[in-house]
């Protein structure tokens, strides 16, 4: 029952990080960190990677 418990948290998580990478993709905010300034299409690559996570996890594949 744990770790079924941990696989939806898990899940959860991952599906928020997805949607704010989406969010800031979209929107064109900046994330400016020292002087280095990340591009937006890194959001995209991490939209996607979190959401394949969030899938995986869901799936019961991880």
């Amino acid at each position: 029952m744990a770790k079924n418990k941990l696989s939806h948290i898990n899940t959860v998580v991952f599906s928020i990080v997805a949607l704010l990478h989406l969010w800031r993709a979209v929107s064109g905010l900046e994330l400016i960190i020292g002087s280095f300034m990340f591009p937006g299409w890194a959001s995209y690559l991490g939209f996607i990677f979190a959401g394949g996570l969030a899938y995986f996890n869901y799936k019961g594949k991880i």
